[in-house]
């Protein structure tokens, strides 16, 4: 963004926090750091048409919202400056007095909902996969491990 949008980083320190992309966001990008380079700077969310594929499977790991709205009008509304609501709850965008319908998986909205992988880690250790990938309210978690599991041995 320092060489296409040199203001960017300005902009969002400013509260203008939602990027607006068109189809493909982030192809060549697709690194994590990327992703971490938006969040570093305050973006909370990237609403596109499309996602590259790795690129768009790091946003919900590190905790990036990541919307995919193929309606036109959208777009059209969406200009720069407007104001954008994301309604995480109900899957709705809101720009201008209109609505756009989005939807996530489980697994993402599980995901942004505890800041990623690294959120889901220190929330509940190494049981992470089980208790997020197990249908809701099958999995009781009692106690939460220590940061990284400290003092345990990596089983391969």
């Amino acid at each position: 963004m320092k060489h296409t949008h040199p203001e960017f980083r300005a902009r969002v320190k400013d509260g203008y926090n939602v990027v607006v992309a068109g189809s493909a966001f982030g192809c060549g990008s697709s690194r994590e750091n990327a992703v971490s380079a938006l969040l570093g700077t305050g973006v909370i969310a990237v609403v596109a048409k499309s996602f590259a594929f790795i690129y768009g499977r790091n946003q919900p790991n590190l905790g990036l919202l990541g919307i995919t709205i193929t309606e036109e009008t959208f777009y059209e509304a969406a200009v720069d400056g407007v104001d954008i609501t994301i309604d995480l709850g109900v899957g709705k965008v809101c720009v201008a007095g209109q609505e756009w319908e989005f939807k996530l998986s489980l697994m993402e909205r599980d995901l942004i909902e505890v800041g990623g992988i690294t959120g889901a880690f220190r929330k509940f250790g190494k049981r992470l996969f089980e208790v997020m990938c197990a249908p809701k309210g099958e999995v009781k978690v009692t106690s939460k491990v220590d940061e990284c599991g400290a003092g345990e041995e990596l089983q391969w």
